[in-house]
């Protein structure tokens, strides 16, 4: 009898330790946990600018003043136009220039969304209202003709299209690299009601080597001459 009870007492013994033992940490698993990460959005990429500019008109009229740029490019030819008369000046200058306003004003017609305006023809605009206005000839054919009449509604996008139409051409450069000018240029004068009244020709050495007077055809522009402003 003793010898079963100490048979069954060492049996007890090895199942409670074998019991310990299972209970014991559980060892780690040989399979490497994967950590779910976050894809990234792909960030979204530039519209590209397909559509180039052949010519861009801008036009402002204003609590009576304005202000007129008016860019083309003479494709195929070795130097294009640059005309400009700032804000409430009545003098304006056409520039010989290259064709580096190419690009820029090509995005900045795509930027503006000249798509979403109506088309106007510039014939039917009515010059009592304060309007800007956009033209651009593209060089696959296609031509925008913008007639905008300001108003408080608009008031915000308005002054969008001007800041950016501005800093765009009053980056066009007319002189090199040298200071020197690109190539002839002409200086126009305008009486107070925007008429042309002189136009003086100019080598791009700022000699006058001729011109026009509107109001006396026959005159001329005798020895008038002028500097042109510095370039911005």
């Amino acid at each position: 009898m003793n010898k079963i009870l100490t048979v069954l007492a060492i049996v007890c013994i090895a199942a409670v330790a074998a019991t310990c033992v299972n209970a014991g940490p559980a060892k780690k698993s040989n399979v490497k946990k994967t950590t779910q990460k976050a894809t990234p959005k792909k960030a979204k990429s530039e519209s590209v600018v397909t559509d180039m500019i052949a010519s861009f008109r801008y036009e402002l009229y204003k609590g009576g003043e304005s202000e007129v740029y008016y860019y083309t490019n003479n494709a195929g030819l070795k130097s294009s136009q640059f005309y400009t008369r700032d804000m409430g000046s009545k003098t304006g200058w056409t520039y010989t220039v290259n064709d580096k306003p190419v690009k820029p004003l090509s995005q900045l017609a795509h930027e503006l969304q000249l798509g979403k305006y109506p088309m106007t023809v510039l014939d039917d605009e009515d010059t009592s209202r304060e309007r800007w206005i956009i033209e651009v000839k593209y060089e696959n054919g296609k031509t925008v003709s913008i007639v905008s009449y300001l108003s408080n509604e608009t008031a915000t996008n308005d002054a969008t299209v001007q800041q950016k139409c501005e800093k765009a051409f009053k980056e066009i450069k007319y002189m090199d690299e040298n200071g020197k000018m690109m190539g002839e240029y002409t200086k126009t004068l305008y009486d107070a009601k925007g008429k042309r009244i002189k136009e003086i020709y100019y080598t791009n050495d700022g000699i006058v080597h001729g011109g026009r007077d509107f109001n006396e055809p026959a005159r001329g522009v005798g020895n008038d001459y002028a500097l042109p402003p510095k370039t911005y």
